[in-house]
């Protein structure tokens, strides 16, 4: 055909892995210019290596897939493995050991002491800076409230009356054991002991140092000093109690305190006027705070027998409405005079040795001290 130009086509053929795939380009006319030749030869140039990747690309992807249908699972794979078993035996469960083997990672759990069997605590007493060994003396052990064990403690209370400085207590039952000396007036630091199947038998030193002295001052609501209020020291621990009444100033001292906590009752600790302080002493002193009480009234009551002559030395009780208490003595003339009292109906016993105790009610209030008397049969 006239005016056109005839085109030879040129198949490209390259192999590949699932086939082969056939492209077709134009050839240059002939006779065209060499800038027309030279840029059809690089598109086809350029196409061909888009193709070689593609292809590339795909092989590669086809052999990843197939390999990862070919890996066995580990689990399956160690169960089949011969070195994985012993002939005749079950295979091991794959959770069960993996549960085991994360078990293996955790730490062990702390092992419990052992008591089983009998125990022997023995050891030394010695003087502290400023002390002497008193010639008697106490070693107490009890269970300690630091150690495990301590519900398996036995008390024991020794008494050394010849100034011994040496003990030894066999045929314990194992336990964590708090061991003390104790002595009127002096301070016995414990030691803590934990006897065990192990090591049931342990050597200890104790010490005795000075106690100390704690004091304080009670005032009334009106600023005076609370003569004659009794004040009780009781401790936290043994419930042991010591009872004084404050001077003429309102002050008080308990001397020869050891180290420990305490509860202060201010009056009757059955019928506090305030409520208990708690304490924690430790030698050499210790003041404590001022205390201030709530108003309060007084009563004065007179002891007649039959025939109406005073009773001296007879004792009185009281308690009220509201929950107050107080026990006093009549003096040489037959009269009590109960101190501190809130305001309130008081019932009043009178008793004297072997008489019949009398009884009588009376209302007392704050404006003035509230009179009475009580007969003894």
């Amino acid at each position: 055909m006239q005016g056109s130009t005839k085109v030879r086509a040129r198949a490209i053929r390259v192999e590949g892995r699932r086939g082969s795939r056939a492209l077709s380009t134009n050839a240059c006319p002939p006779g065209g210019d060499r800038a027309t030749r030279r840029g059809a030869a690089r598109a086809g140039v350029l196409v061909g290596a888009l193709v070689v990747c593609a292809v590339i690309v795909a092989a590669v992807a086809l052999v990843l897939r197939d390999g990862e249908r070919a890996a066995p699972d580990p689990r399956t794979a160690a169960q089949a493995s011969p070195s994985s078993r012993v002939e005749g035996a079950p295979l091991e469960p794959a959770l069960e050991r993996d549960s085991r083997a994360a078990d293996a990672g955790r730490p062990s759990p702390a092992v419990s002491p052992s008591f089983d069997g009998r125990g022997r605590i023995h050891g030394e007493l010695v003087a502290g800076p400023g002390t002497v060994l008193p010639q008697r003396w106490t070693l107490v052990l009890e269970g300690s409230p630091m150690l495990q064990g301590r519900e398996r403690a036995a008390l024991r209370r020794i008494d050394f009356e010849r100034g011994e400085t040496t003990f030894d207590v066999p045929d314990l039952p194992l336990a964590g054991y708090r061991v003390r000396a104790e002595a009127p007036g002096l301070n016995g630091p414990p030691a803590d002991v934990l006897l065990v199947t192990t090591s049931s038998a342990a050597f200890v030193t104790l010490t005795f140092a000075p106690a100390g002295f704690l004091d304080g001052q009670v005032r009334l609501a009106s600023g005076a000093p609370a003569e004659g209020l009794r004040v009780t020291l009781e401790s936290s621990t043994s419930r042991a109690r010591t009872a004084l009444d404050c001077d003429v100033n309102g002050a008080f001292v308990f001397r020869g305190v050891v180290d420990g906590e305490y509860r202060l009752h201010y009056g009757p600790p059955e019928a506090p006027l305030l409520p208990a302080r708690q304490l924690l002493f430790r030698a050499p002193s210790l003041r404590v705070p001022e205390a201030v009480l709530p108003e309060l009234t007084g009563l004065r009551v007179t002891v007649l027998d039959e025939s109406k002559a005073k009773v001296p030395g007879a004792v009185l009780t009281g308690t009220s409405d509201n929950g107050g208490a107080f026990e006093v003595t009549a003096d040489a003339s037959g009269l009590a005079h109960a101190r501190f009292l809130r305001p309130g109906t008081w019932r009043i016993e009178a008793r004297d040795g072997a008489r019949t105790s009398g009884r009588v009610t009376v209302e007392v209030a704050l404006d003035a001290e509230a009179e009475a008397s009580v007969h003894v049969h």
